[in-house]
């Protein structure tokens, strides 16, 4: 099941999720670019991207591990990366995840780039949600992440803010997010005991060191990977 929550609900009742936020809004916001805005109103559009900036944040030592799949034909990843996700979300004892953004954005950012597999991403989270307009969260079950994961990808894939998606551990143990390139960037809070052995057992690849683009199809369309 997808259900529909307000950012504002989860910040307030999820101390470690507010605070991995806020220190990542933190980083970003930008006081010359917030001075350079000529009027009020503008100051305050941007300033209300950065809507945990205010929540205090808490020293946190996570384990951060990037994993791969085998798998080169970009029409396949979003199946092939379910099954693999499903699985370490059992090991890990993982039923619901909260997904946002680390910054207010619309979801619908990019829908002015008409790539295909762009389009068919936003159709289908527009049926989710019954608009085109969708800047707050979403909480999913780990048995229909599937439907969800092809939307996410391709997204963090052709919009250089939709990099920003964060799936949250509901009991919050552990945050990760899916890059441009397919792969899992997996932080651990606390720790699960799962072993590179047991993760490449599990047929994941460890990848150390920099990310490579190993899809033989490129994205087209007027937003560039960056």
């Amino acid at each position: 099941m997808i259900e529909l929550i307000d950012r504002i609900t989860i910040f307030e009742n999820k101390i470690l999720i507010s605070s991995i936020i806020s220190e990542i809004q933190k980083t970003i916001f930008d006081k010359d670019i917030y001075n350079s805005f000529d009027n009020e109103q503008d100051k305050e559009l941007y300033f209300n991207i950065f809507d945990a900036i205010h929540y205090k944040n808490f020293p946190l030592k996570s384990i951060e591990m990037t994993l791969g799949i085998y798998n080169s034909n970009i029409n396949k990843h979003s199946k092939i990366l379910s099954k693999y996700l499903i699985q370490l979300l059992e090991i890990m004892n993982i039923d619901e995840l909260y997904v946002l953004v680390d910054m207010k954005i619309d979801f619908f950012n990019s829908s002015f780039n008409k790539y295909k597999p762009l389009v068919n991403a936003l159709n289908k989270l527009n049926k989710i949600i019954s608009n085109n307009h969708y800047d707050e969260a979403f909480i999913i079950n780990r048995n229909c992440i599937s439907e969800f994961i092809g939307i996410i990808f391709w997204l963090s894939r052709c919009d250089p803010k939709m990099g920003g998606i964060i799936f949250f551990d509901k009991m919050e143990k552990c945050y990760f997010n899916i890059c441009k390139y397919g792969n899992i960037h997996l932080f651990e809070i606390s720790k699960n005991n799962i072993t590179e052995e047991k993760l490449k057992e599990m047929g994941f690849k460890i990848i150390i060191g920099k990310e490579t683009d190993n899809f033989s199809t490129k994205p087209k369309g007027k937003q560039k990977i960056l």
